[in-house]
């Protein structure tokens, strides 16, 4: 009823009947423009991307087009009054070679490289993917973030595990409630074998443990877990047993 959908109580049926006054229909908030992809305007420019320091430095030279175009960070380094500016040069001393490797694919490619055919590989692979995602998110670069993510998840799903040194880097590099953090801790919960993580007794960030009870005392969690746990339904399962004759 009208009355009652403007005033919320039956109470008011015998008052006056109310008008309706429909609002406009909003109009459809328009989906964001797919980011295009680069064009080679200027193929003489070129920039440096410096992997690493010391004796584990890689210098990798790309065109500018391509790195500024899809990277803020760089568009504006590269362009600056700055060092990087100045030298065409962008240093990620902290980044693997192999990384820079996969950012430098990208930029031209917008593919991630694959190459995990055995699950030997896939261990090796899946941190480099995370330290991928990370710098990505540093590069503001969030395509190829959501492009890390899917390739992450068809790891897991083809060799069905988690290298647990891809867990202790993302917890240690990344803050809570991170998408790539989250979404590790929710398929290690609902994909993992209790076995998995028994094997690792010591091994799990200190954090991802703290997230997991936090998720399982969730009061949507409850129901289920009173289930399986038998609180109520077996509650004599907590008793010790006892010497029949004493």
């Amino acid at each position: 009823m009208a009355s009652q959908a403007i005033f919320g109580a039956a109470s008011f049926a015998t008052a006056a009947p109310a008008i309706s006054i429909e609002k406009p229909a909003r109009p459809p908030v328009p989906a964001p423009k797919p980011k295009l992809n680069a064009r080679l305007a200027n193929p003489e420019s070129l920039v440096t991307l410096i992997a690493g320091e010391g004796e584990m430095m890689k210098k990798f030279v790309m065109h500018k087009d391509f790195a500024c175009h899809y990277s803020p960070v760089f568009k504006a380094a590269f362009n600056s009054s700055f060092l990087e500016g100045q030298t065409q040069v962008y240093k990620l001393p902290k980044t693997s070679e192999r990384v820079v490797n996969l950012l430098v694919h990208w930029l031209y490619t917008q593919e991630v490289i694959v190459d995990s055919e055995t699950k030997s590989t896939a261990s090796s692979e899946m941190p480099n993917y995370c330290e991928l995602w990370i710098l990505a998110d540093r590069l503001l670069i969030p395509r190829l973030q959501n492009a890390v993510v899917a390739e992450i998840i068809e790891l897991q799903d083809a060799f069905g595990f988690t290298a647990l040194n891809c867990l202790i880097y993302v917890y240690a590099n990344t803050a809570a409630k991170s998408p790539l953090r989250t979404m590790l801790l929710h398929r290690c919960m609902c994909l993992n074998n209790p076995e998995w993580f028994s094997s690792y007794p010591d091994g799990f960030p200190k954090e991802m443990l703290l997230e997991m009870a936090v998720v399982c005392c969730n009061p949507k969690s409850h129901a289920l877990l009173i289930r399986q746990t038998g609180i109520r339904s077996n509650p004599g399962q907590y008793n010790v047993a006892e010497d029949s004759e004493a």
